[in-house]
């Protein structure tokens, strides 16, 4: 078996993703597979470079990198990335930052966010206008540093003092 570096020249997306790129001098290799890690999925871009696993006739690529558009991280850090510069990365301290160009979708029935330290008081911070689509139900007090508009009407248990 040989291995050979590629050039892509195209990939395109299918029950078997495909892949045509270029090879030794004067050598094109096209319609041929791609194959991945479980898990992970991509399209390279054209002029992603890729390592081609040859056997005869047979001729897979089983690896590709694009440097043009590849995340610098600290040694033990992982990302996955975009060319249009979105990610996840898995830092160093166990810091995870997920950057989203146009926006950030979690889309699911049920959403935890659970945050302690070291037995310590939680610390969750929202830093944006938000806008929460409810019933909200808040369990414990409610500190608010500002206004406090409403547009509906404001119910609850009447405070009697002693």
């Amino acid at each position: 078996m040989r291995l050979i570096r590629t050039i892509l020249i195209s990939a395109a997306e299918g029950v078997i993703k495909r892949f045509s790129g270029t090879g030794r001098a004067n050598e094109t290799i096209t319609d041929r597979e791609i194959f991945q890690h479980y898990g992970f999925t991509s399209i390279p871009q054209p002029g992603a470079e890729g390592i081609i696993a040859n056997e005869g006739n047979h001729i897979v690529l089983i690896a590709s990198d694009d440097r043009r558009y590849r995340l610098a991280v600290a040694q033990g850090a992982v990302a996955l990335y975009t060319d249009e510069g979105d990610y996840v990365l898995l830092g160093r301290e166990r810091q995870i930052t997920v950057l989203g160009g146009n926006g950030v979708t979690v889309e699911t029935p049920s959403f935890t966010i659970k945050a302690a330290e070291g037995g310590g008081t939680p610390d969750v911070t929202i830093d944006a206008n938000a806008t929460f689509n409810g019933p909200v139900t808040i369990n414990g007090n409610l500190s608010v540093n500002g206004t406090i508009t409403a547009t509906g009407q404001i119910t609850g248990n009447p405070v009697t003092s002693g």
